[in-house]
């Protein structure tokens, strides 16, 4: 009896959601996992593209696992493994998400910022109609956020280790041996892998309790999870939000409690759409001796494009200051890609906001605050965040595309970033941020 009730309030549940689907803002987040171009952009250099096959390439951010099982193929959104493989990706970031309040556009609950938009619960939270039309059979999900990464690393485990067709595979990425593996089997081209390594989008899930939390990161932690980050588009128990529309405050005391047992787990920090006052107080963490791992994982700067969501100048400060690794976005929202653009002029937009980052952290005087050996690119990665319900020009398989148009940005004449640099971004970065996380795994 239980069984066919349940049933029946999935068959409700999947009816309601189609109806309510047909209207508002929700379809969009649904199904908006959408590109600019129906054509995947041809790069300028053909061979150019073709050499960058040669670089190891690590993107930071990819939402897929919410919507979909990632070594599946389908000409739905922007990643899958066929589509990883023909964009040159070495190792993908899959992030799991388990709570999104609404954006709303600037009102009166907004911060003295005078955001122009944040994240609101005034109509509740948007994964909480997701979930239950997404996973009708499982119910654990429906109220859940530690139910959902519960489901999310259950897909993730489905998708790993699956051979297609052509013999390719998505590999776990969990230590520092498999990601030794990775390489070494990338250098002699015997088979085609793609590492993926799990994250966590805003820890929601997370008890007040300490020992329950410290339960919780274990738990985690076996799970396979090398990569948290605190905040999703609200601020929460641990940190302030950048796009909170009330109160967008630093670390609260179980926040600090939360970030040093992330770093005990030999775990990287993820600051992505952390708070000003949150990466400041990270930043001083690091400056006292006891910092960790730390990425942003997928933003855009607010130099090249006014938007809460992005990084002011003194953030990216304050992520380098931390030693760690800024990863900017390729959608539309954080470049101010607006109206009917050429992909050429979008490209143009995305790559204009990395050399924003390039000069922001190049400058004689934060350059000598770094000291000696400092260099700017080090701190520079990809964040796409493909399937994030996000507008992009073109998916995972045009990588090589993405990267010529940052090679070939200019300021005052002279293009950004020589040869070096572009490994650098590509996916140097990360590689050593990674294996530095996860030397003792």
């Amino acid at each position: 009896m239980h069984s066919n009730t349940t049933r029946g309030f999935a068959v409700v549940l999947i009816l309601l959601g189609a109806a309510w689907l047909s209207v508002g803002s929700f379809s969009d987040y649904l199904t908006g996992n959408r590109k600019m171009f129906a054509e995947t952009p041809a790069c300028d250099d053909a061979s150019w593209c073709a050499s960058i096959r040669d670089l190891f390439i690590i993107d930071a951010h990819s939402d897929t696992l919410l919507h979909r099982d990632p070594s599946q193929a389908t000409d739905f959104g922007h990643v899958d493994l066929a589509r990883l493989i023909q964009g040159g990706v070495d190792v993908q970031v899959f992030a799991m998400a388990s709570v999104a309040p609404k954006i709303v556009e600037d009102d009166d609950k907004t911060t003295a910022d005078d955001s122009a938009v944040c994240g609101s619960w005034d109509d509740g939270d948007r994964l909480g109609i997701f979930f239950p039309l997404k996973e009708p059979f499982h119910p654990e999900t429906w109220l859940s956020p530690m139910g959902r990464v519960d489901r999310l690393i259950n897909r993730f485990d489905q998708a790993v280790g699956k051979q297609a067709s052509d013999g390719s595979t998505l590999v776990r990425i969990g230590t520092k041996a498999d990601l030794d593996a990775l390489m070494t089997e990338r250098n002699s081209r015997d088979e085609i892998s793609v590492g993926a390594l799990l994250a966590i989008e805003g820890a929601y899930w997370a008890s007040e309790d300490r020992g329950e939390l410290t339960r919780q990161l274990d738990k985690l932690e076996a799970a396979g999870v090398r990569m948290i980050g605190l905040t999703h588009r609200s601020s929460n128990q641990l940190a302030g939000s950048n796009e909170d529309c009330w109160d967008r405050h630093g670390l609260t005391d179980l926040g600090f409690f939360a970030v040093a047992e992330i770093w005990k787990r030999n775990m990287v920090l993820d600051l992505a759409h952390a708070s000003s006052a949150t990466i400041a107080d990270v930043a001083q963490l690091s400056s006292e001796g006891k910092g960790g791992p730390v990425i942003v994982s997928h933003t855009g700067v607010k130099s090249a494009c006014k938007h809460d969501r992005n990084l002011s100048d003194e953030d990216l400060r304050n992520v380098v200051r931390s030693d760690g690794v800024v990863s900017l976005g390729f959608w539309t929202t954080v470049n101010c890609i607006k109206g009917a653009v050429t992909a050429q002029q979008a490209r143009l937009a995305i790559a204009r906001s990395f050399a924003v980052a390039y000069q922001i952290l190049s400058t004689p005087e934060f350059a000598a605050e770094m000291g000696p050996g400092y260099e700017t690119s080090s701190h520079i990665a990809l964040g796409s965040d493909f399937d994030g319900a996000t507008l992009v020009p073109a998916d995972a398989s045009a990588i090589p595309w993405y990267l010529e148009g940052i090679a070939k940005v200019e300021a005052d004449g002279q293009r950004v970033f020589d040869r070096a640099s572009i490994e650098n971004v590509a996916g140097k970065n990360l590689l050593r941020l990674l294996l530095g996380a996860m030397k003792n795994r």
